[in-house]
């Protein structure tokens, strides 16, 4: 099942975290984000994109690697399976000197 987590987010700063609304796994144990970067700019400007998994909504761990995208575009990143908790989200880290970017980005789930 695909479930939007953000449209047209505008991110600025020095370093600048955001998370997504958790999404419900609903018996499903595998998930894929993808992301689409509307704008990037600044110098050396980068996101990281984390995939991270909670049971109680407030404890939450990183699943698998970082995603970073340094460019204007569709990213899909790998798809990680074996999720055991209840909950997943995306954590987005924008670095760089004075960047400034616009992002869209959705998750698949599913059972596996």
């Amino acid at each position: 099942m695909y479930q939007p987590l953000f449209t047209r987010l505008a991110l600025s700063g020095t370093t600048l975290s955001e998370v997504s609304q958790p999404v419900s796994l609903q018996g499903a144990n595998a998930s894929q984000f993808d992301i689409v970067m509307v704008s990037l700019s600044g110098t050396s400007p980068s996101l990281s994109c984390q995939l991270q998994e909670s049971n109680d909504l407030e404890n939450w761990v990183n699943k698998g690697s970082a995603t970073n995208v340094t460019a204007v575009g569709y990213t899909l990143a790998a798809a990680q399976s074996g999720l055991a908790a209840g909950y997943v989200r995306l954590k987005v880290t924008l670095t760089g000197t004075t960047p400034i970017c616009v992002v869209t980005a959705g998750l698949n789930t599913a059972a596996l």
